[in-house]
């Protein structure tokens, strides 16, 4: 895994300290018909990307066919490409919106359904 982060990406993120990061930005409102929902998971069995697989699962039953979700471990070369890897890391159309821990659900939720509406992200 690389220690820089890819371009762009510091600029994407802002830290919550010790729990992790969340999105800081709009997504692109340019994927209204699917959104993809990447998560990095720790290479052991991690309660937190246990916690956010089962959330993303009940975002897939909220909006059958709106998202389109991949499972990559974090020593894949896919989550290299997002610079050094906090497990959970989860991503929606290749942005970052959450680091090192799992998403506040609700918060999340409004994210995702914003960006199936093709609403601008605060």
């Amino acid at each position: 895994m690389s220690a820089e982060q890819p371009e762009g990406v510091a600029e994407r993120l802002h830290s919550l300290g010790a729990h992790g990061y969340m999105f800081a930005g709009g997504l692109p409102t340019d994927r209204a018909e699917q959104v993809t929902i990447t998560l990095i998971t720790a290479l052991h069995e991690c309660p937190k990307c246990v916690k956010c697989e089962a959330m993303i699962g009940r975002l897939q039953q909220a909006h059958p066919g709106g998202i389109d979700f991949r499972k990559v471990p974090a020593d894949a070369p896919e989550a290299a490409d997002y610079g050094v890897v906090m497990p959970p890391m989860v991503i929606v159309d290749d942005f970052i919106a959450c680091a090192g821990k799992v998403p506040l659900e609700g918060a999340f939720a409004k994210l995702v359904a914003n960006q199936l509406a093709g609403e601008q992200n605060p």
